[in-house]
């Protein structure tokens, strides 16, 4: 007669026992009929055949005879599948278990190489609009390259090269697929493409001072990461004017540069220049009398050479007479031909 061992107390016990007959314990139904008292794994595999640290794999199992399943001390009894993240090479072990006895079954998650990209680069970096650049790179491990730029995507070779002609800043990304094209690298390349020095104007206003007068110099340019003014040395980078006294007739120049371009325009100023005032003059000129102007103030100037300017200042100077002015320039005059 067929018999089996109770768990518990080891008493044997006819086949198609419910109970053993020695400790009472409830024999599971599949030992009735003679199955083994062992559970069994029948199948456990990964459904993935390529996948990489990132990837995303399934695993399946097929068991019998058992009350209790762990995946890699999980609990997984009332599954048959599951997702596992794959973080790096390990071993599962799968373990079924009854009242009588338990079964492992191992297998290895060895994920592929992931990409490696040993070179991307360029051989310029900053460009004229429309230049052409050279992009080169050299990738091991993938499955598939792809270039993606602001206007296309296109697949190239793992080692290769393309050159592209770019009209805008941007950066160029190398995507670098793995085996599993759910897991990728991007690397990117960046791209300055820079616009010439632009001179839109440049002017002065006046163009024709008398000495000493301000003058506003006004400018506008494109593109320009310096400007500077000559032949003062002055740099005038992000402003747009400028004012100046220049003494006598002047040429300016203002040069703007970028990193590819450099370009130079001329500003001509014409200055009258004040005639200088003989000291001896000054006794002379203290003894014209004048209502309203103060002489004093004059003649301490005049020594510098400024009689002129103060003659010709009628909106500074508020003389209502025009005869009168008149008058004061002849007197002046008539002095200048006696010394």
């Amino acid at each position: 007669m067929d018999i089996k061992n109770c768990p518990k107390c080891n008493a044997e016990n006819p086949i198609g026992a419910n109970y053993c007959r020695k400790c009472r314990y409830e024999f599971p139904d599949e030992t009735k009929d003679g199955r083994s008292l062992k559970p069994s794994i029948s199948s456990f595999y990964i459904a993935e055949e390529q996948y990489v640290v990132g990837s995303t794999v399934h695993l399946y199992w097929k068991c019998e005879n058992y009350t209790g399943l762990t995946l890699s001390d999980e609990d997984v009894t009332v599954y048959d599948d599951c997702e596992l993240l794959v973080e790096k090479a390990i071993k599962l072990n799968l373990v079924a278990t009854n009242d009588y006895d338990q079964t492992t079954k191992t297998i290895a998650v060895k994920p592929l190489p992931l990409p490696n990209i040993r070179k991307y680069r360029s051989n310029f970096s900053n460009i004229r609009s429309g230049q052409a650049v050279k992009l080169s790179w050299h990738v091991e491990h993938s499955s598939k390259i792809e270039l993606i730029t602001n206007d296309f995507t296109i697949e190239v070779r793992p080692i290769d090269s393309r050159e592209i002609r770019f009209s805008e800043t941007q950066d160029v990304i190398l995507r670098v697929y793995s085996y599993d094209p759910k897991v990728y690298e991007d690397r990117l390349c960046h791209i300055d493409v820079l616009s010439e020095v632009e001179m839109i104007a440049a002017y002065a206003a006046p163009e024709f001072v008398v000495e000493s007068r301000p003058v506003k110099l006004k400018w506008e340019i494109k593109n320009a990461d310096s400007v500077m003014l000559y032949p003062q040395n002055i740099d005038i980078s992000g402003q747009s004017e400028l004012e100046v006294f220049p003494r006598r007739t002047t040429t300016y120049r203002l040069v703007a540069s970028n990193r590819i371009s450099q370009k130079e325009v001329s500003i001509s100023v014409g200055v009258q220049p004040l005639p200088q005032i003989n000291a001896n003059l000054i006794s002379d000129l203290e003894s014209i009398k004048l209502p309203e102007i103060n002489t004093v103030n004059l003649t301490a100037d005049s020594s510098l050479g400024r009689i002129f300017e103060w003659m010709l200042s009628s909106n500074e100077q508020k003389i209502e007479n025009r005869l009168m002015r008149y008058s004061i320039f002849r007197k002046a005059k008539s002095l200048l031909k006696l010394k």
